[in-house]
């Protein structure tokens, strides 16, 4: 009896230990994340010939999109309404020109093909234009983020990718919203989870809870603590009401008496209560709070109710001004549309609103209202439109308050301006996107998920372990808890014709000779072609060591005021470094920077001079002329004496020819590369020793 007693024991401590510990052995979140490379500059002659234009993809096959825009033209781009309907307005924005079928590629080297003709056949002239690569992955099932965060309330979510000190999070966070709201003051749960915690342990979820009448569904977070603090917006009749809370997990939140009057700023709203379904407040991430806001003026609109944004301090909840859409979203004499969903990025909010066919990017910062809204997609091109009911196909307000599909709920901008949404109601088609200047690309599936059942979408897009697509939904196996993840890409680079593809910095000042003074002011200047953000760097001691001046300049800015440092040397060097430099497949830690000329520095500390005479591990390369035809100089310096090879590659990263040149001193040196036996296009070469190396690129035109 004591043993069979011993083994029933036995086995119920295990079954005990084998469930508290279960979630132990699953592995946390950690997705195959989709990566795109292309080029950044393309060359192309504008002949009508097809281009090859090479594509590196790393961790899953992928479905691509290939898009060309005017580049730098959007100052041309004044009000210009187009399509059915005049579904599509574009305003100081540049413009799409081209949208490619979709096409697949498997990971590894691909190719886009291009043949210079974009909508209606039209050849495209020659001149500079944007290209944009777009990739999701349409084979996978998905991938569990967790099951913790309700399906449903995470379509009003808000995921946060930056801690207070504005550097990105090594770990995302999902913010959820609530599903709905209530006239009743009511307990107000909300949650949190880390992505890349376990998505099957529930102990890392992290709730707090408060008591609020009337509450919107979303929240916004608090730029100098995300994790912390955060806003939320209730609507009562004749009122809109922020408060501020501390975070206080698995407790009770904190409201924060020393923000706005007492803990919460209220400002007049219409006596009819508006609550925005799933959407509501949002933060800039920097000095304001943005949300939905009516207001009442008298034979306006009818119901005599203004629609639009209103603009408050993030600090005290000063209100600053009201941002005024009803031009765009008050539809007289049938129905108002009401803006619900607010997104927030690069400097521009997106206003949406699930019952209506209205999407727009707006400048919530600028004075000027001819250039408040930059694009507008509305109805006529079927992206976001519900479908009209009987009769009323030409009516622009015909859908406004239907039930009808897409449905589509937030809309989540990436990095580059690509905007994807949540569909519903629509067969396999899962979600739909817009690209930088709104024109609607369609609707895409999502493998995995029950036919038009996925209801929330959002994106992390800043080259993290974490990039992708998240949504939520019911997964095609009847799955309803949690959120899934997929991965997705998109790059973007320039086509010029071949005279105009010189991407450059020169760098102007300092110049070669040039004698400073330590503690005085000097004016970095440089000139740039093809450059959009760059880095300033400074060496003292003939590119062995570099220091940060400044970073993320605006290239166009083309000056910088600089305060010479406390050295000693006749051997220093500024470089601009290209920052969105894409480097390619073949060549994943290639830098692409500039060289000032040799300048010296006169210190006050007596810090030892840096002399030239002193061997360094560097080499620098250009080749001239380039243009070449059919041979060209490759001219390089070395810092120390080594033993030289040159490579030259396609550009689908195949070395075509190598060369041992043996041991090279410490000069400038240069090869005469003959590329009779060649094509013409774009090639580039290696110069390597065993210490340093230098690309560069070079034209063969025949």
């Amino acid at each position: 009896m004591k043993r069979v007693l011993f083994w029933i024991n036995t086995f119920l401590l295990l079954a005990i230990f084998l469930t508290a510990s279960s979630s132990a052995f699953a592995g946390n979140f950690s997705p195959k994340v989709l990566k795109i490379r292309a080029m950044n500059y393309i060359g192309y002659k504008f002949d009508m010939s097809s281009i090859n234009i090479p594509v590196s993809v790393d961790g899953t096959s992928a479905r691509c999109i290939f898009l060309i825009f005017t580049s730098n033209k959007g100052g041309d781009i004044k009000g210009v309404v187009n399509g059915h309907l005049g579904w599509h307005y574009m305003n100081q924005i540049d413009t799409c020109l081209y949208v490619s079928n979709p096409f697949s590629f498997s990971i590894g080297p691909n190719v886009v093909t291009w043949n210079g003709k974009v909508g209606g056949g039209r050849i495209l002239p020659f001149g500079i234009y944007t290209f944009y690569i777009l990739a999701y992955d349409d084979i996978s099932p998905g991938v569990k983020v967790t099951n913790f965060i309700d399906s449903r309330r995470f379509v009003g979510a808000h995921i946060v990718n930056k801690g207070g000190d504005g550097k990105w999070l090594a770990n995302p966070v999902i913010f959820d919203a609530l599903p709905s709201s209530s006239s009743e003051p009511v307990e107000v749960v909300r949650n949190r989870w880390r992505i890349g915690d376990n998505p099957a342990d529930r102990t890392f979820l992290e709730s707090t809870r408060y008591i609020s009448t009337g509450e919107a569904p979303t929240l916004a977070l608090d730029p100098k603590d995300p994790l912390r603090y955060f806003f939320t917006q209730s609507i009562i009749p004749n009122e809109v009401i922020l408060r501020k809370w501390e975070w206080a997990s698995r407790s009770e939140a904190v409201l924060q008496t020393n923000w706005g009057n007492g803990g919460k700023a209220s400002y007049p709203s219409s006596e009819y209560p508006y609550r925005p379904s799933f959407g509501g407040l949002v933060s800039d991430n920097a000095d304001q709070l943005f949300f939905p806001y009516l207001w009442q003026k008298e034979g306006r609109f009818i119901p005599n109710i203004d629609s639009g944004v209103a603009a408050v301090s993030i600090h005290d909840g000063t209100f600053f001004r009201k941002i005024d859409l009803s031009n765009w979203w008050s539809s007289p004499p049938d129905a108002i549309a009401r803006p619900g969903f607010l997104s927030f990025s690069d400097g521009m909010l997106y206003v949406t609103s699930p019952y209506s066919g209205l999407v727009q990017m707006i400048d919530p910062y600028t004075e000027n209202q001819s250039n408040l809204v930059r694009w507008m997609n509305g109805y006529g091109d079927g992206i976001w439109d519900k479908t009209p009911f009987p009769g009323a196909s030409e009516a622009t307000w015909a859908f406004f308050g239907s039930t009808s599909p897409p449905n589509p709920g937030s809309l989540s901008p990436d990095s580059n301006g690509f905007s994807l949404f949540p569909a519903t109601g629509l067969g396999a088609a899962s979600y739909g996107l817009f690209s930088p200047d709104g024109t609607g690309l369609g609707y895409f599936p999502i493998p995995g998920m029950s036919d038009g059942a996925v209801y929330g979408l959002h994106v992390i897009h800043y080259d993290s372990p974490f990039d992708g697509i998240y949504y939520s939904g019911i997964a095609s196996n009847g799955d309803s808890a949690g959120v899934w993840y997929r991965g997705y890409d998109s790059v973007k680079g320039i086509i010029a014709g071949y005279d105009m593809i010189a991407s450059y910095i020169r760098v102007l000042d300092p110049r070669e000779g040039d004698k400073l003074e330590s503690g005085k002011m000097w004016n970095i200047t440089w000139d740039s072609l093809g450059v959009s953000i760059i880095r300033l760097e400074f060496s003292p001691d003939g590119g062995l060591h570099w220091t940060t001046i400044a970073d993320s300049l605006q290239a166009e800015k083309r000056y910088f005021s600089w305060i010479v440092p406390d050295v000693n040397s006749s051997n220093c060097f500024i470089r601009a470094v290209d920052i969105n430099f894409s480097p390619l497949f073949w060549d994943p830690d290639e830098v692409r920077s500039y060289l000032s000329g040799k300048f010296s520095i006169m210190g006050k500390s007596g810090i030892s001079e840096q002399s030239d005479q002193v061997p360094r591990p560097f080499v620098t390369a250009s080749n001239h002329p380039n243009p070449f035809n059919p041979s060209t100089a490759i001219s390089y310096k070395l810092g120390m004496p080594g033993k030289v090879t040159i490579s030259v590659y396609n550009t689908l990263g195949q070395q075509i020819q190598k060369f041992d040149l043996g041991e090279k001193g410490k000069s400038v040196h240069e090869f005469l590369f003959d590329g009779s036996g060649l094509t013409s296009g774009i090639y580039f070469y290696r110069v390597a020793t065993e210490y340093a190396e230098a690309t560069g690129k070079m034209l063969l035109m025949k």
